[in-house]
């Protein structure tokens, strides 16, 4: 019996070895498969068994429930954005996997996540800043206001309502910078300067007070809190040359959904 060279033998051996590993991953991706079909099944399931959360308090917005199933429904353009919508905002375990996400991305130095700043003492913050060409709609408004005060037979006050990223500045990632962000305040002061306006701004006062620790804004909500919301009355009433009314205690229990 001829020999085998030593090439064709080793050649043989790993051809053997290949097929048998190959085996084994088949039998691993059937496993993976079946897995991941299962933890699919389940959840699809479970977003049908599971009560419907119909309001979501640390996003401060109604959620979009099962859509009403008809043949109107059904022909309508917007059933496949409402289905869409529905299972987005009724996943299982929905709050956890967000979480997750977020220290995910904070592990990765990341601190931003589809223009939401991920900020100091759990703030999420959202991002906003514009292009040159995008001030149109804060001229338009100004000369609205304007225009509505030249022909009042009474006076009237411009009071703008600051952002989060105004107020929030000491809890912005660390070397963040706010310059396009301010970029609108200077464009909103330039241009009610030129239409004779004085508006009341609260950005100051407000940025202040969260400084030292005052909860002037929800942490993962774009309102402010019912202290926030007080401190810009008793500013606005000063002006006014109103006496504030004191701040009701109970206002302290009010979140982001009761407002």
């Amino acid at each position: 019996m001829p020999r085998m060279h030593p090439a064709d033998e080793q050649a043989t051996l790993d051809l053997n070895a290949t097929a048998e590993s190959g085996h084994i991953r088949r039998l691993s991706d059937r496993i993976f498969l079946l897995t991941l079909a299962l933890f699919l099944l389940g959840f699809g399931i479970a977003i049908y068994l599971l009560p419907q959360e119909s309001f979501s308090e640390q996003e401060n917005r109604a959620l979009q429930t099962a859509p009403a199933l008809s043949l109107r429904v059904l022909t309508d353009n917007d059933f496949s954005t409402d289905i869409a919508d529905f299972y987005a905002d009724q996943f299982p375990a929905r709050s956890a996997f967000v979480g997750l996400k977020t220290l995910s991305e904070i592990s990765l130095l990341r601190y931003e996540n589809n223009g939401v700043l991920i900020g100091k003492s759990g703030y999420l913050i959202k991002r906003l800043e514009y292009g040159e060409g995008e001030y149109e709609n804060i001229r338009h408004n100004l000369q609205a206001v304007a225009d509505f005060s030249d022909n009042m037979e009474i006076p009237v006050t411009l009071a703008i309502a600051p952002r989060g990223i105004d107020v929030l500045t000491d809890y912005l990632p660390d070397y963040y910078a706010t310059d396009r962000a301010d970029a609108a305040w200077h464009v909103t002061a330039e241009e009610a300067e030129q239409l004779g306006l004085s508006p009341v701004t609260f950005t100051e006062e407000l940025r202040g007070s969260a400084t030292v620790g005052t909860e002037v804004w929800f942490r993962t909500d774009h309102h402010w809190t019912p202290r926030g919301a007080y401190l810009a009355y008793m500013l606005l009433y000063d002006e006014l040359g109103y006496y504030p009314v004191p701040f009701p205690m109970h206002f302290e229990s009010l979140t982001a959904e009761t407002l």
